[in-house]
């Protein structure tokens, strides 16, 4: 948490040589609940102590996404089962952490590769994240990410998931703009006729190299989500979103969307012109861009 700079790549290992050894005592009065049998009770002890370490790795994985590498290593006989490693991997891969779980045969030759596969995947995260922040260090953002999978879809605005934005609540100005012949365009406020304000969900998706992706929807008075389902697209750096002017950052995208979408046309037009190309055959286009603005109207 110290170092908040963008190419700091993290790595968490667990070594395993099989099934967790910890014994499980009922810290209450150490009696057995009527009705189940002491086998039964330390096993679903065992199993909520198991949420739990599931339940701490998640919150860990949902800081830290992609900039985070975990590896599992079960190191044992073949017999051995290490269902915890196992879920544990898959938690942090829904938040799209570096996971993977190894079970070696039991050499010094195995378990070196093992090593050596999760060295290499952490150099790559810190070269790719390194390489893109350049010579000037970023402040990457405190962001909470939400699973892949495993979250039921609102259908209005849920104040718990979602930031809301309106013009006066709480003195906020809507502003929705274009990128249009080498100038900010204005469009109007909302795309759907019966929206009166947008809303952004308060953990991402997803993520790249700069920047992270949010849900994002326009709502109406009833606050019901109302017109397409969108994302939202913001940088993942402090510094960025401290801007005086917020626009700056998105400028490069837009351009280059647009530019994209061009050359596609194009490239539609003459795959027009090719003998046996029909009008089921796949075309290419590009989502056209905008933004957003919410705050003071000098901002």
């Amino acid at each position: 948490m110290k170092n908040t700079r963008g190419s700091c790549a993290l790595a968490l290992l667990f070594l395993s040589d099989g099934k967790p050894s910890d014994h499980v005592a009922d810290m209450t009065a150490g009696v057995t609940p009527r009705g189940a049998s002491r086998l039964e009770y330390y096993a679903d002890l065992a199993k909520t102590r198991d949420q739990m370490i599931i339940a701490c790795i998640g919150e860990v994985a949902s800081r830290f996404g992609r900039r985070l590498t975990v590896g599992t290593i079960g190191f044992a006989a073949s017999s051995e089962t290490f269902g915890v490693l196992q879920s544990l991997t898959e938690r942090c891969k829904a938040y799209e952490c570096q996971a993977s779980f190894h079970q070696p045969a039991l050499t010094a030759h195995s378990l070196q590769q093992v090593l050596s596969h999760l060295s290499s995947t952490l150099t790559s995260t810190k070269t790719e994240l390194t390489s893109l922040d350049g010579s000037s260090q970023r402040t990457v953002r405190d962001l909470r990410r939400e699973p892949k999978s495993g979250i039921v879809e609102d259908t209005v605005v849920n104040l718990d998931n979602w930031w809301s934005y309106e013009d006066g609540t709480p003195s906020f100005v809507m502003d929705h703009v274009i990128w249009n012949a080498g100038r900010w365009k204005k469009l109007p406020k909302y795309g759907h006729a019966q929206a009166v304000g947008v809303a952004m969900r308060n953990r991402v998706f997803g993520e790249g190299a700069e920047r992270v992706v949010s849900k994002f929807r326009e709502y109406d008075a009833e606050y019901n989500f109302v017109g397409p389902v969108m994302v939202a697209k913001e940088s993942r750096f402090i510094e960025d979103v401290n801007a005086v002017d917020l626009k700056q950052f998105h400028e490069a995208f837009c351009k280059t969307q647009q530019k994209a979408n061009r050359i596609a046309d194009e490239f539609n037009k003459r795959l027009a012109m090719i003998p046996g190309v029909t009008s089921s055959t796949p075309r290419i286009r590009f989502l056209e861009c905008s933004v957003y603005l919410a705050g003071p109207s000098t901002h």
